[in-house]
């Protein structure tokens, strides 16, 4: 059935009417239906009930939103196929309730996200905890004290200092935070291209207005082969207004070269700071074991 159309997968182990749309509620239903009693969803499954588009969230490779809970730190975590399961220190002040369903809430969860995931997936669901207003950069900033004696507070208040809720997708906010590893002035999103009359006719991903320089994800979903002429029609009217405009895929920000770097070095007339991708690589897997000791 789910091969068919006929029904989607909301949870592991849990498929609905695929129909029915997909608001709080139902994700509330369906994990009442796989959440522990004594315990809270957390971290990424909060994301998700709390209303973070699907497409934003890190997923497991069959698709299914993995289940992320919480329990006090006087009992034991979660031990069950398909869960990750944490004790951590539960306030009461930390949690809500959705829909009945106990989980972290807004601020909790994006500073929990922020300290424990890779630094890309931690930017990618701040931007867009922001973005759709399940919490503010405002409140995230007022509790970064709260972040004083707990571990990798560091990454955390770095990433709240890098939260734009202008990224329009993941990907967006994974080249952001490439761009600003390399050394390069923090950029604008959403940088508006005028026409004659001073009015906004484009937007540009990422970019710096005093050097007339943008640059852009283009992801397959909205770039493919029949957008062509569109986007080549768009890019011409930008370069005839005196911008710059570099266009990355996939392929170039998930490499183990240094290209997307020195082309925005090119373009900017700066030399970017360059992590190898042994570099980055050494680092991920630091994180991975820190992140699995701590869990």
């Amino acid at each position: 059935m789910a091969k068919s159309g006929a029904v989607r997968r909301l949870l592991r182990g849990v498929y609905v009417d695929a129909r029915l749309p997909d608001t709080t509620g139902l994700r509330a239903k369906a994990l009442s239906l796989v959440l522990p009693s004594d315990a809270v969803a957390c971290r990424g499954t909060a994301a998700w009930l709390l209303g973070v588009p699907v497409e934003r969230l890190r997923r497991a490779e069959d698709g299914a939103i993995p289940l992320e809970v919480a329990r006090d730190q006087a009992t034991s975590s979660v031990r069950r196929h398909g869960v990750r399961g944490y004790v951590a220190k539960l306030p009461v002040e930390d949690l809500t309730l959705v829909h009945g369903v106990p989980c972290t809430n807004p601020i909790r969860t994006a500073l929990d996200l922020a300290r424990w995931c890779d630094r890309w997936d931690g930017l990618a669901y701040l931007d867009a905890m922001v973005r759709f207003g399940v919490t503010s950069l405002a409140a995230l900033e007022d509790a970064l004290p709260t972040l004083d004696t707990l571990p990798w507070c560091e990454q955390g208040r770095e990433l709240v200092g890098y939260v734009d809720p202008g990224a329009a997708s993941a990907m967006e906010s994974f080249m952001r935070l490439r761009y600003l590893d390399a050394g390069f002035p923090r950029p604008q999103t959403q940088v508006p291209v005028l026409d004659d009359a001073g009015v906004s006719r484009y937007f540009l991903d990422c970019g710096l207005l005093a050097h007339l320089f943008g640059f852009e994800y283009d992801g397959e979903e909205f770039h493919g082969p029949e957008f062509g002429a569109h986007d080549t029609e768009r890019r011409l009217w930008i370069a005839d207004r005196g911008w710059r405009l570099e266009v990355f895929r996939k392929h170039v920000l998930l490499a183990r070269t240094p290209e997307f770097e020195f082309i925005i070095g090119a373009a900017l007339g700066m030399d970017p700071v360059v992590m190898s991708y042994e570099e980055r690589r050494r680092t991920r897997l630091h994180q991975k074991r820190r992140r699995t000791t701590a869990a």
